[in-house]
């Protein structure tokens, strides 16, 4: 079980705190390959603008995008945060990022969806509720349309971690299956 974080030179406190929580291994994502971690415990990862993709996919590593149509085509290894786009909910239906035509392409395109922890947190109140309705509505969709989803912290500081059990249950009352959370986890 490997959670995604994104270290700023705090790789030590991270490895701690997900050895504390039980985690068998990290996914550092640095914006640069020269500040790749040479830990073990660490598989590093480039966070990239979708059409930079390309570059991660060269130096074979890791690539992490935000949510969008373009880091889908374009092959990202995680494409996550697809319920934080800023798109206003239409009338009959939530406007949550992802849609049949996403879902089908990313099952293609081999491309996990990912499910961030943090952007829970960092929201409260009606926001909080409206970007857990989306989640909701996006873990639908990848279950119908049989895409790969991903789960994790995706946490800035080593405190916004949590352990895999707390992760997975969230995740099961949100509407993924215990096989799911279990593959989402890995």
């Amino acid at each position: 079980m490997q959670d995604i974080v994104f270290p700023s030179g705090n790789e030590a406190d991270f490895i701690r705190m997900a050895r504390l929580l039980g985690w068998s291994g990290l996914i550092c994502v640095y914006s640069d390959k020269s500040q790749f971690s040479k830990d073990p415990f660490v598989k590093n990862a480039l966070f990239v603008e979708p059409m930079r993709i390309n570059k991660a996919q060269d130096l074979k590593v890791f690539s992490v995008c935000r949510g969008s149509r373009e880091a889908i085509e374009r092959g990202a290894s995680i494409a996550f945060d697809f319920e934080s786009l800023e798109d206003k909910d239409k009338t009959h239906f939530k406007e949550s990022g992802l849609n049949q035509v996403l879902c089908n392409l990313a099952r293609e395109k081999n491309v996990r969806i990912g499910f961030s922890l943090f952007s829970i947190l960092s929201k409260s109140g009606k926001d909080r509720a409206v970007l857990l309705g989306k989640i909701m509505q996006n873990i639908m969709l990848c279950r119908k349309f049989d895409v790969t989803a991903k789960v994790a912290s995706f946490a800035k500081s080593p405190l916004d971690m949590r352990s895999p059990s707390d992760l997975g249950s969230l995740f099961m009352q949100l509407g993924m299956s215990a096989k799911d959370v279990k593959f989402a986890l890995l």
